[in-house]
């Protein structure tokens, strides 16, 4: 049972390991489980997809339609993450994913439909259009006083946006008297809009609004590498960053102002 069960585990990461193959579930999976082929122009397609029907990955519902079996779509969605590590091995070769829960990193595959940007001249104005755009929401992890930032942040906070930020413990926040002031950090006055917390950690950064979003891995000695950053509007990517804001927002503790 175990031998047969390792035989068919190994066929189905031979099959995966053709970039064309993956490139065809990944197909099958984001058009509503269906991928339309001419058998007569498309042979190789054809051939590929039946070596996946026999793995039991797809399954073909008539001539030229074909759709991912249950196995298939668990596979094109573990594949993901496999195809975003292969995408971005040489960062992840000196970055790891920090405090990332075990639950999120399974699904890191949903960061694949992004840009990765390296250099504080190519990620700032990233930055500052993700929180200038925004009409919802701004969602923040920082490390240290975002300094570059804190003008286009400050507005949207007098504008009645709304705006969640979420400190590390050990930054320099109290310290940095400019970021204090631009966002009213020691203002007595409540602002129901305007929430900042303290982490115990915040090993990995983020920016995020309603319609884009950032994230910003750490190096592997744990300190946060501002210069290289995923940055993309695709919902799963959002969707994936906004689940791990509010899991480190969920671990915090509440900061009525700065002293």
């Amino acid at each position: 049972m175990t031998d047969r069960l390792n035989n068919n585990l190994a066929k189905i990461f031979a099959c995966l390991s053709n970039s064309k193959r993956r490139q065809i579930i990944f197909t099958i999976n984001d058009t509503s489980n269906e991928i339309f082929t001419d058998p007569l122009q498309n042979s190789l397609i054809i051939k590929e997809l039946k070596n996946m029907e026999d793995l039991g990955l797809v399954k073909q519902e008539q001539i030229g339609i074909y759709s991912l079996t249950t196995v298939g779509s668990a596979v094109a969605e573990c594949s993901k993450g496999f195809e975003f590590l292969e995408k971005n091995k040489d960062f992840f070769a000196d970055h790891g994913f920090g405090d990332v829960p075990k639950s999120l990193l399974k699904n890191i595959g949903r960061l694949i439909n992004s840009q990765f940007f390296y250099g504080l001249h190519l990620v700032f104005p990233k930055w500052s259009k993700i929180v200038s755009e925004s009409q919802e929401f701004v969602n923040c992890i920082f490390s240290q006083p975002p300094i570059l930032i804190a003008d286009y942040i400050g507005p949207k906070i007098q504008r009645g946006l709304k705006i969640q930020v979420l400190f590390d413990k050990s930054s320099k926040i109290p310290d940095c008297n400019e970021f204090v002031n631009k966002l009213g950090l020691r203002e007595h006055k409540t602002n129901e809009n305007f929430n900042k917390r303290i982490a115990e950690s915040a090993k990995i950064n983020l920016i995020m609004s309603e319609k884009e979003a950032c994230v910003i891995f750490p190096d592997n000695t744990g300190i946060v590498d501002p210069h290289g950053n995923f940055i993309s509007s695709d919902p799963d990517f959002i969707s994936w960053c906004r689940e791990f804001f509010e899991y480190k927002w969920n671990d915090s503790e509440p900061i009525a102002r700065l002293r």
